[in-house]
């Protein structure tokens, strides 16, 4: 598992095939065009609506955004800097799950 922390994007990315592959909900919207962490342009038209990312002692729900992110299963952007400033040291990724609403 791989997560990309970047507060150049503005939302929480997840990666279409990682999506599938773990067979999460995700729900449909209008879209918009996200630039990846590879420089291409993608439309991006679904979201999961709560995900639960478990790193270390920090929990947090939030939804993501799916998209196609070459080499990156997840990127964290803005969003989820701003809810975790308590965040400090070194970051794992230890579980993650979806939550019904």
């Amino acid at each position: 598992m791989s997560i990309l922390v970047d507060s150049r994007h503005t939302h929480n990315f997840i990666d279409a095939q990682l999506v599938q592959r773990r067979g999460l909900t995700t729900t449909e919207f209008e879209g918009f065009s996200v630039l990846v962490p590879d420089d291409r342009i993608v439309q991006c038209t679904r979201y999961v609506p709560s995900l639960t990312v478990v790193m270390g002692n920090y929990s947090m729900t939030d939804h993501f955004f799916v998209v196609n992110v070459l080499d990156t299963n997840v990127v964290m952007g803005v969003q989820w800097l701003g809810k975790s400033r308590q965040i400090g040291g070194n970051l794992r990724w230890s579980s993650w799950g979806q939550r019904a609403n």
